[in-house]
């Protein structure tokens, strides 16, 4: 850690976040979705946070200063991606670069846990910290058929036909995951639906985080803008507005996100194994929440 860092931390010892408040952490130069799960206040430190990166295992979980920390908004969901953009060539590093064969052979695939350990210590600058990929390569996920065959009639429906979604949607994400959740309790055992409930959690976290930076149509940015305006001072939950088909988009690029993650690759292959479940969830149930109908005439086109 440098002088200077070190002096913000000591000199800065005020609490600005609670503990389950969903946060955005810089690691480098690029913001990460997380979830604070602790706070501390050291006294050479100053304010701590024990935070959670939504979609990363728990062992990438860390506590991290007022320096690393900001709110979870709409500004700074914007910044997000603009730093994800300026900085995504600057580095050669690639996943699992680092660690030995041994240790990239031996690490047991863990889906993002949102527990920390009973009285996680703050760390000090010689645990391992997350490791920033910003050489991206897209990781390959397969879409089914009828799933691509609905993406491109959204697209039409909006880029061709100048029509927009109705909104909020009456079956929208949250409805769908919960869905998705019910038929998992019944039909898994209780440690196996342990993980697919974090995987869920992790789509809603991403689909949030991402629905205004990288899941709108241009011609859908004006409608967008007004909802966030009719929010107020309430943080808008794209997952309580938008349905099926901006969930659709997410899932045709969760490849590209997949790529910012500190995954190993036995740790990404587990992953997959949800991702295709849950669309094959997605392709059995679509023909009931997709509707053209839902589309309405864009009043600005």
């Amino acid at each position: 850690m440098s002088a200077d860092t070190a002096g913000k931390r000591n000199g800065n010892a005020k609490l600005m976040f609670e503990a389950g408040e969903n946060v955005l952490c810089f690691h480098g130069p690029v913001l990460y979705p997380a979830k604070c799960l602790q706070t501390n206040i050291s006294p050479k430190k100053g304010a701590e946070y024990f935070v959670h990166y939504s979609g990363w295992s728990k062992r990438w979980d860390e506590w991290v200063g007022n320096d690393r920390i900001v709110k979870f908004s709409p500004e700074n969901i914007k910044l997000q991606q603009e730093l994800m953009l300026a900085h995504g060539n600057s580095s050669n590093n690639k996943p699992g670069q680092g660690r030995s064969k041994k240790q990239r052979e031996t690490h047991t695939p863990v889906v993002e846990t949102s527990v920390p350990e009973e009285n996680p210590v703050p760390s000090d600058d010689s645990v391992e910290k997350p490791v920033t990929y910003e050489n991206k390569v897209e990781i390959e996920i397969k879409l089914p058929e009828q799933i691509k065959s609905y993406l491109s009639e959204d697209w039409k429906q909006i880029n061709m036909d100048e029509k927009l979604l109705s909104l909020p949607c009456e079956i929208n994400v949250e409805k769908i995951l919960e869905q998705y959740r019910q038929i998992k309790v019944k039909s898994q055992k209780p440690n196996e639906f342990t993980y697919t409930n974090q995987f869920i959690n992790s789509v809603k976290d991403y689909f949030n985080s991402t629905l205004g930076t990288q899941l709108l149509y241009a011609k859908e940015r004006n409608q967008y803008d007004q909802i966030c305006q009719s929010a107020e001072d309430d943080i808008m939950q794209p997952s309580n507005i938008y349905g099926i088909a901006h969930l659709l988009r997410l899932m045709s690029r969760l490849g590209i996100f997949l790529a910012y993650s500190p995954l190993e690759e036995n740790e990404l292959n587990y992953l997959l194994t949800f991702v295709n479940d849950f669309l094959r969830f997605l392709e059995k149930h679509i023909k009931t929440w997709f509707n053209e109908d839902n589309y309405i005439l864009n009043p600005v086109s």
